[in-house]
């Protein structure tokens, strides 16, 4: 059960020095947030019922993201799952979406796309929602559908759906990487 005055963001990627990076930015910026981490889908898969929102790397060696993707979306409480990816590829963003994902960050993170997405979905969608399912003719709940984050150039003058970065923030822009 999860605790409802407690938020919890579960994170998932294979890279630890990522997990690492990502875990500082949100006890930083998150304050009173319960991090969970998981290096794989197998680890991750038991902590997707504690997980107020998710956020997955889609490139893993033993499993992709998208597996835990799918399994969340067979829960009674889908949690909002956010993926991550370093391949600037519109269908992989497409299918991802098409799965359930509420946003799709291209790699490197950018703190000032995650984190105000993180708390945009928590804030819009505070309570658990059931499964839809197409007999049903409501609309989808949030967790369906995908959030509307900002778009950011990205050098040579294409746009992704939100660009994230861990490296070192342009002198000049203050909402720098992660």
């Amino acid at each position: 059960m999860v605790d409802p005055f407690t938020r919890t963001l579960l994170i998932v990627d294979d890279d630890s020095a990522t997990l690492a990076a990502l875990v500082g930015l949100f006890d930083f910026h998150l304050p009173g947030f319960t991090v969970l981490t998981a290096t794989s889908v197998k680890e991750a898969e038991p902590l997707l019922s504690r997980a107020h929102v998710v956020l997955c790397d889609m490139t893993m060696p033993e499993q992709p993201g998208s597996v835990l993707l799918a399994a969340a979306q067979r829960l009674t409480r889908i949690p909002p799952v956010m993926m991550m990816t370093g391949f600037d590829d519109p269908t992989v963003f497409a299918r991802l979406r098409a799965l359930g994902a509420v946003a799709v960050f291209l790699k490197p993170l950018l703190r000032d796309s995650i984190i105000p997405a993180i708390r945009r979905v928590l804030d819009t969608d505070s309570s658990a929602v059931s499964s839809h399912t197409p007999a049903d003719p409501s609309p989808p709940p949030l967790h369906h559908r995908l959030l509307s984050v900002p778009s950011h150039p990205i050098p040579g003058g294409s746009h992704a759906t939100s660009r994230t970065s861990l490296s070192t923030p342009h002198p000049h822009h203050d909402g720098g990487g992660l």
